[in-house]
């Protein structure tokens, strides 16, 4: 494990440099696994390193490997839930103490299914904004509305989404990024249907 003597200023160091490496670990990764798609096929798969898509499996990953990040968060005095920004700093501070080689080969066998099932049609967030840039709409603005308390005490969270001044939603989810997924995908379908 890494030192405990450190300071916001590192930890959001190792999470810059760890947000660049996972981009070019899956980057690397989809060019040799999906050799007869191309660039615009590959960009689309690439949305799995958004921080929406990260939060959304951040539940589903290997225990083991949630076990480390809580570890390595406990040298910051961290105390809120984990997020995509502590993967990303967990993995910067891991390559800095093992190097780009080893790595790549444990977060690929962290991440590969994952990756593997990764749709980008059912990342409506992109698809919401992408829509608005081809269709020169203004891009969508996502509010949170109401936080509430579910079954096991989880949070329940919704959104709307505002675009061109119109509200669309609720989007609601046990997680932050699943709420706004829902809210995109209401807005989308509605705008394009």
């Amino acid at each position: 494990m890494v030192s405990t003597d450190h300071s916001k200023t590192e930890y959001e160091r190792l999470e810059f440099l760890g947000d660049r490496i996972l981009s070019l670990i899956v980057a690397d990764g989809l060019y040799m696994r999906y050799q007869s798609e191309d660039e615009g096929d590959l960009t689309a798969r690439m949305r799995f390193v958004s921080n929406d898509n990260l939060d959304q499996i951040l539940e589903d990953l290997p225990v083991q490997f949630l076990k480390e990040i809580a570890g390595f968060r406990r040298n910051f005095s961290l105390t809120r839930p984990l997020n995509p920004d502590d993967i990303e700093a967990y993995l910067g501070s891991y390559y800095l103490k093992n190097g780009f080689e080893e790595t790549r080969q444990y977060f690929t066998s962290v991440f590969a299914d994952k990756i593997d099932t990764f749709n980008p049609d059912t990342d409506y967030i992109s698809k919401l904004k992408i829509h608005c840039e081809q269709n020169k709409i203004l891009q969508p603005e996502y509010k949170l509305i109401c936080t509430e308390k579910g079954e096991q005490n989880k949070e329940i969270y919704q959104f709307m989404v505002t675009v061109n001044q119109k509200e669309y939603g609720p989007g609601i989810g046990d997680r932050y990024s699943r709420a706004k997924q829902q809210a995109a995908k209401i807005s989308f379908e509605k705008i394009t249907g």
